[in-house]
C-alpha cells in the first residue's frame, strides 16, 4: 500500500496548523525520503541533538540514514549509532563534519541558553540540508536536568533564522492529549496531580539556504489594535 502524503491541517486559527500525533514518525521519514529522492542520494548523514536516550530508533534503524547522536553523555552503545559527546551551545563547536539533516526532539526545553545553538547548527548543516525541530509548546514541568523553555512556531523560526541562512519550509503543532507525571521523584508532577491538559508540541522544518536573508516580515504577527 502506498504511503499517504502527510500534511499539516488548518484549524480555526489562521496561524496554527496541526498534524496527527499518530502520523509523526511517518511524517519525519517522509521528509527524509523526499530529501533523498530530490538530491538523488542513497543515504543521508543525520545528527540528532540530544539523542543519547535513543528516541531516534525510527531513524537509526533505517538503512538510508547514517545516524549520529550528540549528547552531554554517551553511555549507551549501539552498533548503528555513532555517539558524539558534546554541547550544541558550546562556543565554536567543531564536530569535524557537516550533515544532510540535523534533528532534535524534546531537547531544547531543557537547554539553558538555546540561542547559543543557532550558529553551531548553521555551521554543521550542509547547504540545502534540513533542520527538523520538535519541542513542547504546552507541557508539564519536567526537569531533565533543567526545564527552562516552551516554544511557539514563531519563536523557533526567529531563533534559528534571525542570522539568515535558514528558511522555514513548514511549521505547526502536534496534540498529544492529556499527560501526567510518572517519575519516582515526582519532579514531573502537576500541581494538583491531575494530568496536564492538552499537551502540545511545536514542529519546525527548516532548510539551510546560505543566500537567504531573514526579515521580521516573515514571522506570523498581528500589529492591529483591535485584532479584527
Amino acid at each position: 500500500m502506498k504511503n499517504k502524503n502527510i500534511i499539516f491541517k488548518n484549524t480555526q486559527n489562521p496561524h496554527l496548523k496541526f498534524i496527527d500525533k499518530n502520523d509523526l514518525n511517518e511524517y519525519i521519514i517522509q521528509i527524509i525520503t523526499t530529501y533523498i529522492k530530490n538530491k538523488n542520494l542513497e543515504k543521508v548523514t543525520l545528527l540528532d541533538i540530544g539523542g543519547g536516550k535513543g528516541w531516534g530508533k525510527i531513524l537509526y534503524e533505517k538503512n538510508f540514514i547514517d545516524y549520529y547522536a550528540l549528547d552531554l553523555k554517551t553511555s549507551r552503545k549501539e552498533d548503528n549509532i555513532t555517539f558524539i559527546k558534546g554541547d550544541i551551545t558550546e562556543n565554536n563547536l567543531n564536530l569535524d563534519m557537516n550533515f544532510d539533516i540535523i534533528f532534535t526532539k524534546d531537547t531544547f526545553e531543557h537547554i539553558l541558553n538555546p540561542w547559543d545553538a543557532t550558529n553551531n547548527i548553521l555551521n554543521h548543516l550542509k547547504n540545502e540540508g534540513l533542520f527538523i525541530f520538535l519541542a513542547p509548546f504546552s507541557w508539564r514541568y519536567h526537569p531533565s536536568p533543567y526545564d527552562v523553555f516552551r516554544f511557539t512556531h514563531t519563536g523557533v523560526q526567529y531563533l534559528f533564522e534571525r542570522f539568515g541562512g535558514m528558511k522555514k519550509m513548514n511549521s505547526g503543532y502536534i496534540k498529544f492529549g492529556d499527560i501526567g507525571g510518572f517519575w519516582k521523584n515526582k519532579k514531573d508532577k502537576t500541581i494538583d496531580d491531575d494530568k496536564f491538559k492538552n499537551c502540545l508540541e511545536v514542529v519546525y522544518i527548516g532548510k539551510r539556504d546560505i543566500d537567504y536573508k531573514f526579515s521580521l516580515d516573515n514571522l506570523d504577527s498581528d500589529f492591529s489594535w483591535d485584532h479584527t
